[in-house]
């Protein structure tokens, strides 16, 4: 029984204690990890970026390709139908 009570003062007691120094040290970054932390987003920015260019590249490509196609079309239907 008293094993029980003290599973029970360990967890009620002890456990809110544990968590609250836990969140505590979460709070304070050491002045490395807020370095890291600026370098995560300056490469999320890049990333997003990127990202961008290659979706308009892809859009050009997309573009132009549906250009030559067109045009390549014309001349072989010009070739084949002499006016």
């Amino acid at each position: 029984m008293s094993t029980v009570l003290i599973i029970f003062a360990f967890i009620f007691v002890l456990g809110p204690i544990a968590k609250a120094y836990a969140d505590k040290l979460s709070r304070e970054l050491p002045p490395e990890a807020m370095k890291r932390l600026s370098e995560v987003s300056k490469l999320r920015e890049e990333m997003d970026q990127l990202n961008a260019n290659v979706a308009r590249l892809q859009e050009e490509q997309t573009f132009l390709l549906r250009v030559l196609s067109e045009s390549d079309h014309k001349k072989l239907n010009d070739g084949k139908n002499p006016q």
